[in-house]
């Protein structure tokens, strides 16, 4: 069986099963109520009676006096508050099988999300015993911002505040736990870290501040560490790019706008957060080609900024940026 981390999903390809029909899922919500309970082999006998036309009080006392008579050690209270539980089971069967589909279909809805939650947590709690939550999984940020280049697997668990010579995707396979909420995150996250790879949207290998630059553009948590100081420590050059002289920066807006509505029919009046959406970036991005490449979401982000410095400044005419002035 291929690797995990290396094919289209290896363990972690969770084969398709047809769908259940109502009977099924009306049956799997009997099952979850008596597995909660732990009354299966009770609620067995229970049915026999009722089904031989014993009284429900009577076919109660027999389900018990199977497997309670046998139990000395068991108080009264005990088994009274067993004969309670199966009663409510009972009667919460009874009115499961009387549900309509609509009906089913809702509850066994609620029953899998509640179900899928639990899970998660019991998997999150054991997610807090293994290696890589312990202390020597942290990573040493004071050697690794030292580097010049990170590769993929470092870059991943570099994010999450991991040492990459401790967490890494061969350490997680043999984990064999693929259900585990870290391993998920991580194999996420390296998936599309390599097909921005692939994409050329980021280089291989990366200096430290183009992941994280990548990283954040993408929306992913990262440590502190990362967020600060490899963002804050640059260089000479770098912090001068970072803080365009107002001229400079006015001359390279006006460009971009310019640029864009001649040769692109840009409409300046585009606003993201109404709604709108423009494929003049991926086709300006892909006519930069791969010597000049530059990433489309950085692309529409500086095109935001730009507008906005259009008219917060009132630089460049309105009725240029799509408002008209006589309106």
């Amino acid at each position: 069986m291929g690797s995990g981390w290396d094919n289209d999903g290896g363990i972690f390809k969770v084969g398709r099963t047809r769908p259940l029909s109502v009977d099924e899922k009306r049956q799997r919500l009997i099952e979850a109520e008596q597995a909660d309970l732990d009354l299966e082999e009770e609620f067995e006998t229970l049915e026999e009676e009722i089904s031989k036309g014993t009284p429900l009080d009577d076919a109660i006392e027999q389900a018990l006096a199977l497997v309670w008579d046998e139990i000395s050690e068991e108080t009264d209270g005990a088994r009274e508050q067993a004969g309670e539980s199966l009663r409510n089971l009972y009667r919460l069967v009874y009115e499961l099988r009387l549900l309509d589909e609509n009906a089913v279909e809702e509850r066994y809805r609620v029953h899998c999300r509640v179900a899928k939650d639990r899970q998660r947590s019991l998997e999150v709690k054991k997610d807090k015993s293994e290696f890589f939550s312990l202390p020597k999984a942290q990573a040493d940020f004071s050697y690794w911002k030292r580097k010049k280049y990170w590769y993929p697997k470092e870059a991943v668990a570099l994010s999450f505040g991991k040492e990459p010579n401790v967490v890494n995707p061969k350490k997680l396979e043999d984990l064999k736990r693929p259900n585990s909420p870290f391993v998920i995150e991580f194999r996420a996250r390296l998936d599309a870290l390599r097909r921005a790879i692939k994409a050329k949207h980021v280089p291989t290998p990366f200096t430290p501040k183009e992941f994280t630059d990548w990283a954040i553009l993408n929306g992913f948590l990262l440590p502190q560490e990362l967020n600060s100081k490899l963002r804050n420590d640059l260089t000479g050059d770098e912090a001068a790019g970072d803080k365009l002289n107002p001229k400079t920066k006015d001359v390279f807006y006006r460009f971009l706008i310019g640029m864009a509505k001649k040769h692109y029919n840009f409409d300046p009046s585009y606003n993201p957060k109404s709604g709108d959406k423009s494929d003049v970036f991926t086709k300006m991005a892909h006519d930069l080609g791969e010597d000049l490449r530059i990433d489309v979401k950085t692309l529409r982000t500086h095109m935001d900024r730009a507008l906005k410095h259009a008219r917060d400044t009132g630089l460049i005419r309105e009725k240029y940026l799509g408002k008209s002035s006589d309106r």
